[in-house]
């Protein structure tokens, strides 16, 4: 016979298995993301010609940030490398 509290504690169980489920779903999906942004191409404005789009570790943060929370608002210096990896984002979640 099963008791209040094995049914409480089964539950949790659950739950702390479906979390862990959505972590792992969650970094899979940014992991692929992350890997298709890195697949384009971008014009070198110094040499010329195209190159990988690279992510900075920053950018990688800042994607998993704007994943994680409905509305960012940030304030940025000029030449940061924010703006046009945004609008890849965009482009791919949009």
């Amino acid at each position: 016979m099963t008791t209040a509290k094995d049914r409480k504690n089964a539950a949790l169980v659950l739950a702390a298995m479906a979390k862990l489920k959505h972590d792992r779903e969650t970094q899979d999906t940014l992991a692929r993301e992350i890997d298709f942004i890195q697949s384009l191409k971008i014009e070198d404005k110094v040499a010329g010609g195209l190159v990988d789009f690279r992510l900075w570790a920053f950018q990688s943060d800042f994607i998993q940030f704007l994943r994680e929370h409905d509305r960012v608002f940030a304030l940025k210096a000029r030449q940061l490398g924010l703006r046009g990896r945004s609008s890849v984002i965009s482009s791919t979640w949009g």
